[in-house]
């Protein structure tokens, strides 16, 4: 990542003791802002006005749940390119993963999750969105 760039990462989870839990994880990744959010309503509002970096998202959301949050977020043309990663205690169910990036998921990972498990998948989305930026800029 560029140095002194901000990233920021949206973290929309019912659960406080959750947004504690993974956000103490994802602030490895230097330069960070954290953004939460409890409600499926909430994650929406937040993820178009701060338009965040990346997006965890639990499945299971006050108000809609968090497929509906991803489908409606990767219908917006100002959201659409946003990665989104899903959580869902729903585990290693074997349809979960596979419904999770038919709405539009970048990932999904399993609650409880494994700590260092949910840092890499944010650090490789991260990188993936740098080398498209980078892209973006050479093209042009």
């Amino acid at each position: 990542m560029p140095e002194g760039r901000q990233l920021k990462i949206l973290i929309a989870d019912s659960d406080q003791y959750a947004r504690e839990l993974i956000k103490k994880w994802v602030t490895r990744v230097a330069n960070l802002e954290i953004l939460e959010a409890q409600s499926g309503f909430d994650a929406i509002f937040i993820t178009r006005t701060e338009m965040p970096n990346v997006v965890i998202l639990d499945v299971l959301l006050d108000g809609i749940d968090g497929y509906q949050v991803c489908k409606h977020l990767k219908e917006n043309p100002q959201t659409k390119d946003i990665p989104i990663i899903l959580l869902s205690v729903e585990g290693q169910e074997p349809n979960v993963r596979a419904k999770a990036l038919s709405f539009g998921a970048s990932d999904y990972i399993a609650k409880p999750f494994y700590g260092p498990e949910l840092l890499a998948q944010v650090r490789t989305v991260l990188v993936s969105e740098e080398i498209k930026l980078l892209a973006e800029l050479l093209c042009s």
